[in-house]
């Protein structure tokens, strides 16, 4: 191990030297190169090649006429160096780089090491400084590198030794002409189009591929730092290539919470109330910072409509003396309908330049009639697609299209419900679970917060861990009649999911998780389902498709009768909603990982189908007031439609369609010698029979009850290093709205 990692030392060794020759190379000539790609962060962020990667590319950039000047200059300096220049591949094809080599011999007592050091360079061009006017750029010099590759390819079978009769065929009926003029000729047309473009504000490498587009002065004037022992030029802002935020991590938090408390300050001398939602609300109530390790979500905050047009009028006047970029359009001149303000921070000893950023959004006035809200909501999602469709029309009509959205997103107030409806949605909350804010403390600063946080995230007081082991004192009881069952009928089953997790994580219930999951392969399932009513308990239900019919669900559920377990999910649906255990079937399917993808997706496709007609068939809603508009009528109108049109199909029928198809491996599953099973429901999980078969019997929470023999490997398979807790912020469980057990229940079982 030594002896390899003193190889690739020697290696950059040589690498290094060759890259101060071609540094000495452009200084005498003027020629302002800069690093790029994987070795401009290697450069920045660690000052030296990575000595565990002798494999790392050196890749550097020319603007087009100091690429051109190179090209010129180079072969000069070849014979004194002792490299060798191409500006071709191996096949002789033109590749629009330069590539320099120079071969090394490194040798002494303990080994000998030949090869070649290498440096790429590539030629960056300008691009159109309008948005439109550059993506119509690309997309006609990707058409001619299309075409220019499809040359080169020509070429190459043209130039092989050897072709097989059956391409000679295929190549002679297309008759392809085997000459170089037209590679020379797409050679010619590739290059016109990318140098057509003279002096702008962006730069890119647009040929042999694309790279990112940059800013002309975020790469010049470019600057020097330190790399190994030497120097080397950079950009002038090497974070328009580097995006490495887990590296200043800590530089960028600290420039968000400034503006945090600018923004702040400036809400509160001008009496308007933000709100933190989201990533950042969740950060806040459970860390009073960041999410940790979490440097790709935005910190967002709300306001309602009639502050938030008035703060980014005053955010816009104020931009100088904070320092603020106010962006509220993008690079066509069309409102984005939020607003991202942004402030430069600088990383890394100051080499580094990057934005740090906030995005401020406006929650309108929502309907509070239910249908009345729904066609409100329909009629949003209608435009914002209309609005995707015109992407051909002129900027003045598509924003006049933005105009009209903008005021059709804000025709209600003082309603008893806010949403932010644009640029896209976010939950739906009541007004009162908003207002008024709370300030809570938040790393050096104090943030706004909803009043009630719970629409977007829980944390885990005591109040709320001793509700959740009050339910599952009952799960226990109910696991227990399940248990009971299954061994005078002989039928097999596992836990699975949270309650598997739970027994090797926690020795018994995961503590924030407040329901029991259990499998069965489908022949036990079956027979459960048909024999287990006559042995129950009158205390418990079995709930089916055939003894409630009204249930969405795929699979099955044990409940305990006079309990209640209301979530948001079935708070507005009629069926039985007692504390209950989950029992998911396991059907077979194939063993090839390709056959698994395409049967699940089948199966998925049947499962949406049976979602869909499901949240249609929402009991109808009780109106608390009369109709008082056309609007209020067209609405109520077109609900009862739609919900007539879909209690029209059974859910009975739907079910069968699924069962047909997630159980079409079982007659046949010996045949085809087939070790998988799953469940489809509600999200999808896997075993290998061999995995999971002769049951065991395990304790859990000092009841008995069954388990698969080699829950390490299931678990291992589903979640990886199952044994990693989850971070704080995602120890959750339902969306438990409220729950109830009778006195008389309560005092059979002891549950307190």
């Amino acid at each position: 191990m030594d002896i390899k990692i003193k190889d690739f030392t020697d290696v950059n060794a040589e690498n290094e030297k060759l890259l101060a020759i071609l540094d000495q190379i452009c200084r005498e000539n003027s020629l302002d190169y800069f690093a790029i790609a994987g070795f401009l962060s290697n450069a920045v962020l660690n000052n030296n090649f990575d000595c565990l990667n002798p494999g790392l590319k050196i890749e550097l950039g020319l603007i087009r006429d100091d690429f051109d000047k190179l090209s010129e200059v180079i072969n000069a300096y070849a014979e004194e160096y002792e490299f060798k220049v191409s500006t071709e591949n191996k096949k002789g094809v033109p590749g629009f780089q330069i590539i320099i080599t120079k071969p090394y011999c490194i040798e002494n007592e303990l080994y000998k090491i030949t090869g070649n050091s290498k440096i790429y360079i590539s030629v960056f061009d300008f691009v159109p400084d309008e948005k439109a006017e550059r993506e119509l750029y690309y997309a006609q010099v990707g058409s001619l590198r299309s075409k220019y590759n499809m040359y080169v390819k020509r070429y190459q079978q043209k130039t092989k030794k050897s072709l097989k009769p059956k391409e000679i065929y295929k190549f002679m009926r297309k008759k392809i002409k085997y000459n170089g003029s037209w590679l020379s000729q797409g050679y010619e047309d590739l290059l016109r189009e990318t140098t057509k473009c003279k002096e702008s504000g962006y730069i890119r490498r647009l040929v042999p591929s694309t790279s990112r587009q940059v800013l002309y002065e975020d790469i010049f004037p470019t600057k020097r730092i330190k790399f190994s022992d030497i120097e080397i030029n950079i950009p002038n802002n090497p974070g328009c290539w580097i995006d490495a935020k887990d590296r200043y991590l800590d530089d960028y938090n600290l420039a968000r919470e400034g503006l945090l408390a600018d923004i702040g300050r400036i809400c509160k001398e001008n009496s308007f109330e933000y709100f933190a939602f989201a990533n950042l609300l969740i950060g806040a109530v459970h860390y009073e910072d960041f999410i940790p390790e979490d440097f790709k979500s935005a910190a967002e905050i709300g306001l309602i409509r009639s502050e938030f047009d008035k703060l980014i009028g005053i955010l816009e006047n104020n931009s100088e003396k904070f320092g603020f970029r106010i962006i509220t359009e993008n690079e066509n001149g069309l409102p984005t309908f939020k607003c991202k303000v942004q402030r430069e921070f600088t990383a890394f000893n100051g080499i580094m330049k990057k934005n740090a950023e906030i995005v401020i959004n406006a929650f309108d006035f929502v309907p509070d009639s239910l249908p009345q809200r729904k066609a409100f909501f329909r009629g949003i999602a209608i435009k914002n697609k209309l609005l995707k469709k015109h992407k051909d029309r002129s900027v003045a009509d598509r924003i006049d299209e933005h105009k009209k959205i903008l005021a059709f997103a804000s025709r209600y107030d003082n309603t008893s419900y806010i949403r932010r409806l644009l640029p896209t949605w976010s939950k739906l909350v009541p007004y009162d679970d908003i207002f008024p804010v709370k300030k809570v403390k938040f790393r050096d600063i104090e943030l706004s917060i909803p009043n009630n946080y719970s629409h977007w995230t829980v944390k885990l007081d005591d109040e709320l861990m001793e509700r959740t082991r009050t339910i599952q004192k009952i799960d226990l009881e109910i696991t227990k009649e399940f248990d009971r069952v299954c061994r005078i009928l002989d039928v097999g089953y596992f836990v699975c999911g949270g309650t598997m997790l739970g027994h090797m994580r926690h020795g018994g219930f995961i503590p924030w998780d407040d329901d029991m999951d259990v499998g069965m392969l489908r022949a036990d399932y079956d027979r459960f389902i048909a024999e287990a009513p006559k042995y129950l308990s009158a205390d418990f239900f079995l709930q089916t498709r055939e003894s409630d019919k009204k249930i969405p669900y795929l699979f099955s559920k044990i409940r305990m009768n006079e309990t209640e377990y209301i979530t948001t999910y079935n708070e507005l649906r009629d069926f039985h909603k007692g504390i209950c255990l989950d029992l998911f079937p396991f059907d077979y399917i194939p063993n090839e990982k390709s056959k698994q993808k395409k049967f699940r997706k089948k199966v998925r496709k049947i499962e949406k189908i049976h979602n869909r007609f499901c949240n249609g068939q929402l009991e109808k809603p009780v109106y608390e007031n009369s109709v008082d508009s056309f609007a209020e009528f067209s609405a109520r109108f077109l609900v009862e439609t739609k919900r007539l049109l879909m209690h029209m199909v059974p859910l009975s029928l739907t079910q069968k369609l699924y069962i047909k198809e997630a159980t079409k491996y079982n007659s046949k599953a010996e045949k085809l010698g087939l070790t998988t099973v799953a469940s489809f429901v509600p999200t999808y999980t896997y075993a290998k029979t061999t995995d999971m078969l002769p049951y065991q019997d395990v304790n859990f929470e000092g009841i008995t009850v069954k388990a698969l023999c080699d829950m390490d490997k299931f678990l291992t398979m589903q979640y990886g290093d199952y044994m990693q807790l989850p971070a704080e912020h995602q120890r959750v469980g339902h969306d438990l709205i409220r729950w109830s057990i009778s006195d008389a229940m309560a005092e059979k079982y002891n549950i307190r």
